[in-house]
């Protein structure tokens, strides 16, 4: 990362901050992702939907990490994004990827009454649906989802307890986490939560402005191949 993208200018404009990080976008994109950050933003003075309140964190963090969720999903996918909480990497995942069929998943109801307010304000073809994962998942019907996504939900161990004995609902997971992975993997190890599981490590990556690395883990069983 450059010390350029370190240091933003006061009052910069999303292109700017775009520009800084070297993130290149379509005019039409850029319009609905600032469309989708000045809605955010607004409602976050209401009930707290988002700690990134800065153009730096929100290219930064939120349509940085989006983009890299983007670039481990196939065409057409079907995405559940769990724990969504004020969007992200769900809405924006939409916004990157018109040809992805996505849900946002939350468990608080003010947070997907939000949602589904600036979802039918943009015009996107999106489904909200308000409950707890574990509730969830046994509810629908056969393969309902190709992926599920996580971003800054719950410990690796947590995740894999929500999702067992329901594997038949989707066909993977793709969980970003910071440099603590390999310990919560370690102790998903250990409670023999892993074992019918192929886990890899898809992306890893700087943290802007940090020191640090994050990296999306895919997890599905092996009988999958």
């Amino acid at each position: 990362m450059s010390d350029e993208a370190s240091s933003p200018p006061p009052d910069e404009t999303l292109v700017d901050a775009l520009d800084r990080y070297s993130i290149q976008l379509s005019p039409e994109m850029i319009d609905a992702m600032d469309e989708y950050r000045k809605l955010l933003w607004s409602w976050n003075e209401k009930i707290n939907l988002t700690r990134h309140t800065t153009m730096d964190k929100f290219v930064g963090r939120d349509i940085l990490d989006s983009l890299q969720f983007a670039d481990c999903l196939g065409m057409d996918e079907t995405v559940l994004d769990v724990g969504s909480g004020g969007g992200v990497p769900g809405i924006l995942l939409k916004i990157m990827r018109s040809d992805l069929r996505v849900t946002v998943l939350d468990q608080t109801e003010k947070k997907i009454q939000v949602l589904s307010k600036i979802i039918k304000e943009m015009k996107l073809a999106m489904k909200v649906e308000r409950a707890r994962l574990q509730d969830f998942l046994p509810e629908c019907q056969g393969l309902s989802y190709n992926t599920l996504t996580f971003r800054a939900v719950a410990p690796i161990p947590k995740v894999l307890r929500w999702t067992t004995g329901q594997w038949g609902k989707f066909n993977r997971l793709l969980i970003m986490k910071g440099s603590n992975w390999q310990k919560e993997c370690d102790e998903a190890k250990d409670l023999n939560l892993t074992k019918r599981l192929i886990i890899q490590r898809v992306k890893e990556f700087d943290v802007p402005n940090t020191e640090f690395q994050s990296v999306i883990l895919e997890m599905k069983p092996s009988h999958r191949g």
